[in-house]
């Protein structure tokens, strides 16, 4: 997962390389991003 200055969150698979999805949503630029232990919540 990363947190970007285009005020995006996106998830990635890590295999292939591939954004799996785009979070939208913030007005201001992303500088963290975590993902909860049972990948169930992500927080930025």
């Amino acid at each position: 997962m990363t947190g970007a200055s285009d005020h995006r969150v996106r998830l990635w698979d890590v295999r292939t390389g591939e954004a799996l999805s785009d979070l939208e949503g913030t007005t201001e630029a992303v500088y963290s991003v975590a993902l909860s232990a049972d990948g169930c919540r992500a927080a930025s």
